[in-house]
Protein backbone atom coordinates (compact mmCIF):
# COMPACT_ATOMS: atom_id res chain seq x y z
CA UNK A 1 0.00 0.00 0.00
CA UNK A 2 1.45 3.38 -0.97
CA UNK A 3 1.43 6.42 1.31
CA UNK A 4 -1.60 8.07 -0.28
CA UNK A 5 -3.73 4.94 0.07
CA UNK A 6 -2.56 4.51 3.67
CA UNK A 7 -3.50 8.07 4.63
CA UNK A 8 -6.56 8.63 2.43
CA UNK A 9 -9.05 7.19 4.98
CA UNK A 10 -8.13 10.10 7.28
CA UNK A 11 -9.23 12.74 4.78
CA UNK A 12 -12.33 10.71 3.86
CA UNK A 13 -13.32 10.71 7.53
CA UNK A 14 -12.59 14.44 7.79
CA UNK A 15 -14.93 15.22 4.89
CA UNK A 16 -17.54 12.85 6.33
CA UNK A 17 -17.49 14.86 9.57
CA UNK A 18 -18.25 18.00 7.58
CA UNK A 19 -20.82 16.46 5.21
CA UNK A 20 -21.11 12.69 4.63
CA UNK A 21 -19.32 11.96 1.37
CA UNK A 22 -21.03 9.80 -1.27
CA UNK A 23 -18.92 6.67 -1.68
CA UNK A 24 -18.58 7.14 -5.44
CA UNK A 25 -16.74 10.44 -4.88
CA UNK A 26 -13.85 8.83 -3.02
CA UNK A 27 -12.03 7.66 -6.18
CA UNK A 28 -12.28 11.21 -7.58
CA UNK A 29 -10.74 12.64 -4.44
CA UNK A 30 -8.12 9.87 -4.23
CA UNK A 31 -6.90 10.62 -7.76
CA UNK A 32 -6.25 14.27 -6.80
CA UNK A 33 -4.23 13.51 -3.65
CA UNK A 34 -0.50 13.43 -3.03
CA UNK A 35 1.51 13.21 0.19
CA UNK A 36 3.85 15.99 1.28
CA UNK A 37 6.23 15.77 4.23
CA UNK A 38 7.47 19.03 5.76
CA UNK A 39 10.47 18.76 8.07
CA UNK A 40 10.77 20.77 11.26
CA UNK A 41 11.84 24.30 10.39
CA UNK A 42 10.89 23.93 6.73
CA UNK A 43 8.45 26.36 5.13
CA UNK A 44 5.29 24.94 3.64
CA UNK A 45 4.43 28.45 2.40
CA UNK A 46 6.58 31.59 2.21
CA UNK A 47 5.49 35.17 1.55
CA UNK A 48 4.77 35.57 -2.15
CA UNK A 49 4.22 31.87 -2.83
CA UNK A 50 1.17 31.04 -4.94
CA UNK A 51 -1.82 29.86 -2.91
CA UNK A 52 -2.36 26.92 -5.22
CA UNK A 53 -3.18 23.99 -2.96
CA UNK A 54 -5.45 22.72 -0.22
CA UNK A 55 -4.14 20.20 2.30
CA UNK A 56 -5.24 18.04 5.19
CA UNK A 57 -2.85 17.58 8.11
CA UNK A 58 -2.30 13.96 9.11
CA UNK A 59 0.43 14.66 11.68
CA UNK A 60 2.72 17.38 13.01
CA UNK A 61 2.40 21.05 13.92
CA UNK A 62 2.44 24.17 11.74
CA UNK A 63 2.73 27.85 12.61
CA UNK A 64 1.29 30.68 10.52
CA UNK A 65 3.06 34.01 10.90
CA UNK A 66 3.56 37.46 9.39
CA UNK A 67 6.95 39.14 9.03
CA UNK A 68 7.29 42.93 9.25
CA UNK A 69 9.78 45.11 7.37
CA UNK A 70 12.33 44.66 10.18
CA UNK A 71 12.08 40.87 10.05
CA UNK A 72 10.06 40.52 13.27
CA UNK A 73 7.61 37.62 13.28
CA UNK A 74 4.01 37.83 14.48
CA UNK A 75 2.29 34.48 14.99
CA UNK A 76 -1.16 34.33 13.46
CA UNK A 77 -2.27 30.76 14.12
CA UNK A 78 -1.24 27.19 14.89
CA UNK A 79 -2.41 24.10 13.06
CA UNK A 80 -2.13 20.42 13.92
CA UNK A 81 -3.40 17.02 12.83
CA UNK A 82 -7.05 16.90 11.85
CA UNK A 83 -7.17 20.39 10.34
CA UNK A 84 -7.29 21.65 6.77
CA UNK A 85 -4.67 24.04 5.41
CA UNK A 86 -5.77 26.40 2.63
CA UNK A 87 -3.39 29.35 2.13
CA UNK A 88 -4.97 32.64 1.06
CA UNK A 89 -3.39 35.76 -0.35
CA UNK A 90 -3.53 38.27 -3.18
CA UNK A 91 -2.47 38.26 -6.81
CA UNK A 92 1.07 38.66 -5.45
CA UNK A 93 0.77 35.39 -3.53
CA UNK A 94 0.61 34.55 0.16
CA UNK A 95 0.93 37.45 2.61
CA UNK A 96 2.14 35.16 5.42
CA UNK A 97 4.39 32.16 6.03
CA UNK A 98 3.54 28.65 7.20
CA UNK A 99 6.40 26.73 8.81
CA UNK A 100 6.58 23.30 10.42
CA UNK A 101 7.38 23.52 14.12
CA UNK A 102 7.39 19.72 14.15
CA UNK A 103 7.73 17.29 11.26
CA UNK A 104 4.40 17.30 9.45
CA UNK A 105 2.72 15.02 6.95
CA UNK A 106 -0.08 16.34 4.75
CA UNK A 107 -2.39 15.11 2.03
CA UNK A 108 -2.30 17.77 -0.67
CA UNK A 109 -4.84 18.61 -3.37
CA UNK A 110 -3.77 21.10 -6.08
CA UNK A 111 -6.28 23.94 -6.15
CA UNK A 112 -6.90 23.41 -9.87
CA UNK A 113 -7.87 19.78 -9.27
CA UNK A 114 -10.16 20.75 -6.39
CA UNK A 115 -11.83 23.36 -8.59
CA UNK A 116 -12.45 20.55 -11.10
CA UNK A 117 -14.15 18.55 -8.35
CA UNK A 118 -16.35 21.59 -7.65
CA UNK A 119 -17.45 21.54 -11.28
CA UNK A 120 -18.47 17.89 -11.35
CA UNK A 121 -20.49 17.44 -8.13
CA UNK A 122 -22.41 19.78 -5.77
CA UNK A 123 -21.09 17.94 -2.70
CA UNK A 124 -17.77 19.76 -2.91
CA UNK A 125 -19.46 23.16 -2.99
CA UNK A 126 -21.32 22.31 0.21
CA UNK A 127 -18.03 21.26 1.82
CA UNK A 128 -16.34 24.52 0.78
CA UNK A 129 -19.22 26.51 2.26
CA UNK A 130 -19.03 24.62 5.56
CA UNK A 131 -15.23 24.92 5.82
CA UNK A 132 -15.37 28.62 4.92
CA UNK A 133 -17.92 29.24 7.66
CA UNK A 134 -15.69 27.41 10.13
CA UNK A 135 -12.64 29.47 9.08
CA UNK A 136 -14.60 32.71 9.40
CA UNK A 137 -15.70 31.61 12.86
CA UNK A 138 -12.07 31.05 13.88
CA UNK A 139 -11.07 34.46 12.56
CA UNK A 140 -13.94 36.14 14.40
CA UNK A 141 -13.05 34.31 17.62
CA UNK A 142 -9.42 35.38 17.29
CA UNK A 143 -10.43 39.02 16.81
CA UNK A 144 -12.95 38.88 19.66
CA UNK A 145 -10.51 37.40 22.16
CA UNK A 146 -7.82 39.95 21.30
CA UNK A 147 -10.29 42.76 21.97
CA UNK A 148 -12.32 41.43 24.90
CA UNK A 149 -10.13 38.99 26.84
CA UNK A 150 -6.95 39.67 28.75
CA UNK A 151 -3.66 37.87 28.16
CA UNK A 152 -4.22 35.33 30.93
CA UNK A 153 -7.63 34.38 29.57
CA UNK A 154 -6.23 34.15 26.03
CA UNK A 155 -3.48 31.83 27.24
CA UNK A 156 -5.88 29.41 28.88
CA UNK A 157 -8.17 29.62 25.85
CA UNK A 158 -5.19 28.51 23.75
CA UNK A 159 -4.48 25.57 26.04
CA UNK A 160 -8.12 24.55 25.74
CA UNK A 161 -8.13 24.87 21.93
CA UNK A 162 -4.79 23.06 21.51
CA UNK A 163 -4.28 20.59 24.37
CA UNK A 164 -0.62 19.84 24.91
CA UNK A 165 0.57 22.70 22.70
CA UNK A 166 3.38 23.59 25.11
CA UNK A 167 4.96 20.20 24.41
CA UNK A 168 5.23 21.05 20.72
CA UNK A 169 5.51 24.83 20.25
CA UNK A 170 8.15 27.24 21.55
CA UNK A 171 7.14 29.61 24.36
CA UNK A 172 8.41 32.46 22.19
CA UNK A 173 5.87 31.60 19.50
CA UNK A 174 3.04 31.20 22.01
CA UNK A 175 3.86 34.63 23.46
CA UNK A 176 3.83 36.08 19.94
CA UNK A 177 0.40 34.54 19.30
CA UNK A 178 -0.93 36.02 22.54
CA UNK A 179 0.57 39.43 21.78
CA UNK A 180 2.72 39.53 24.92
CA UNK A 181 6.39 39.21 25.83
CA UNK A 182 7.96 35.87 26.77
CA UNK A 183 8.52 37.29 30.27
CA UNK A 184 4.82 38.05 30.65
CA UNK A 185 3.99 34.54 29.46
CA UNK A 186 6.29 33.06 32.11
CA UNK A 187 4.37 34.93 34.80
CA UNK A 188 1.01 33.81 33.41
CA UNK A 189 2.11 30.15 33.27
CA UNK A 190 2.46 30.19 37.06
CA UNK A 191 -1.19 31.08 37.52
CA UNK A 192 -4.22 28.82 37.78
CA UNK A 193 -6.86 28.83 35.08
CA UNK A 194 -9.25 31.78 35.62
CA UNK A 195 -12.74 31.12 36.88
CA UNK A 196 -15.23 31.00 34.04
CA UNK A 197 -18.76 32.04 34.88
CA UNK A 198 -21.22 29.35 33.68
CA UNK A 199 -23.61 30.33 30.94
CA UNK A 200 -27.25 30.80 31.87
Amino acid sequence: MNRVDALAPEIYAAFDRIKPMPADLRPQLRSALSVRTVDRGEHLVSVGDPCDFIAYMCSGWLRYFYVDELGKEFTRYFCTAGHFVAPHGTDEGSSYCIVAVEDAQLLVIPRAKFEHLLDVHPYWGRVVFAVSEFALGLAEKRERTLVLRNATERYFDLLNDFPGIENHVRQLDIASYLGITPEALSRIRGQKAPFVRPKN
